[in-house]
């Protein structure tokens, strides 16, 4: 089936249209972004941005799920329902266990499920999400900690530490198998790596203690040298953030060595939605069946 998301960040709008079955995406249509840190304060350019990705969106609108997420659950309600009642679109503001619950699904289908008990950690703009299970969810969990809160703050490594060590010691019991870490910033980080020669090119793993080493040398890069190592203008001044930030929660689960998923939230909302789909057919398949008898 082909259907379409625009996922509203904290720090960036996206729009993903795809055909997608119950196993993944199969073929990405439209993949568009638009960097943007919403201030409810001044609302006009998250106006123009999603107005430009519904007009993006087309004729796939009436499929298009649209879904909010970070400092939208707390700032976002004013903006949400103007924007609705503006574009005639419905949109969503969905909760931490939600957005960790269609994460975990995208990076599991993205491993195609071979990952046997998996962990995943998604650093957003507004908050981190943590999620494990093997087939399906066992447990989740939702701090406001994202890279825009903890920007500028004197010791982020100690803040995020004090927020997650409980969860932490939750998952870390439970043992996975796999750890995945997935998000805008979490893919810079890779790709920095890769430029620094600490990442083989096309490899998607990164061990632990590369993590650390990206925590300890991009506090002290200018601007001007990110930019120059690839790194986008929108994220030059938390890029430094999230490496002490994820650092700071992978360091606590003691796995040498985490997947950077190339998948997230999106990709997890339209992989649920073609995993509905098809248990309707079937359902009405069976019943149409049974009628038939």
């Amino acid at each position: 089936m082909r259907t379409a998301v625009i996922d509203l960040g904290s720090n960036t709008f996206h729009l993903l249209v795809a055909d997608v079955d119950r196993i993944g995406i199969r073929r990405e249509i439209i993949d568009h972004k638009i960097a943007i840190r919403f201030d409810p304060a001044r609302p006009a350019a998250a106006h123009a941005a999603l107005e430009d990705l519904i007009v993006r969106c087309g004729g796939y609108i009436e499929d298009c799920r649209v879904v909010a997420t970070g400092v939208f659950r707390e700032h976002g309600a004013q903006f949400l329902a103007e924007a609705s009642a503006r574009t005639g679109v419905p949109i969503e503001c969905i909760d931490g266990a939600e957005e960790a619950r269609l994460t975990w699904l995208a990076v599991s289908a993205e491993l195609a499920g071979s990952h046997a008990k998996l962990a995943v950690i998604d650093l957003g703009g507004g908050s981190l999400e943590l999620a494990i299970g093997t087939s399906t969810v066992d447990g989740w969990y939702s701090f406001p900690v994202g890279v825009l809160r903890l920007r500028g703050l004197p010791d982020i490594a100690a803040r995020v530490t004090a927020e997650t060590r409980t969860a932490m010691q939750d998952l870390r019991a439970l043992h996975p198998d796999t750890v995945a870490v997935t998000s805008g910033t979490a893919r810079a980080l890779l790709r920095i790596a890769r430029r620094l020669g600490l990442v083989a090119d096309g490899q998607r793993h990164m061990w632990r203690r590369t993590l650390a080493e990206l925590a300890r040398w991009l506090p002290t890069v200018s601007h001007e040298k990110l930019l120059a190592k690839g790194v986008s203008r929108e994220r030059v001044d938390t890029i430094a953030t999230g490496a002490i930030a994820l650092h700071a929660v992978v360091e606590q689960l003691e796995k040498p060595v985490v997947f950077v998923a190339r998948t997230a939230l999106r990709e997890g909302i339209l992989i649920d939605q073609a995993r509905s789909q098809a248990a309707c057919d079937a359902a009405a398949w069976n019943m149409s069946s049974m009628n038939g008898r």
